[in-house]
């Protein structure tokens, strides 16, 4: 084919070969913009869900530790006053609140273990 080219159909050859490529890159660049904008939205909500478990994981450090139930239930223990058993017992609602949000994530195995253990504990 190329042996039968003359030279005023070289130009117009090279032409197309050009739009041929041109068309390829334009249609591979739509492509990447694509899986592109896919993994960033992917990474985003990625993002999205750590920093809630996170947020979720330190409202349930605070429930359960300093000034959360342990406390208000050792000066119950410690003072015999019913309003620390209220605090106490209104820290369990939090922390059982916080849990059911908690579960709405993607858990792996061992979260799913852990939240199941701090309800057996709470509740008995």
């Amino acid at each position: 084919m190329l042996k039968s080219l003359t030279l005023k159909q070289a130009p117009a050859f090279m032409a197309v070969l050009l739009l041929l490529a041109d068309g390829g890159f334009i249609i591979a660049s739509v492509y990447i913009n694509a899986e592109v904008r896919t993994v960033k939205e992917a990474w985003t909500e990625s993002q999205v869900v750590r920093s809630e478990k996170a947020r979720l994981g330190g409202q349930l450090r605070a429930a359960l530790g300093y000034g959360g139930v342990t406390h208000s239930f050792k000066n119950y223990v410690l003072r015999g006053q019913d309003e620390y058993l209220d605090r106490a017992r209104g820290n369990i609602s939090d922390i059982k609140a916080v849990i059911a949000c908690y579960r709405n994530f993607d858990l792996s195995l061992g979260e799913s273990n852990a939240l199941d253990d701090m309800l057996r504990m709470l509740d008995g």
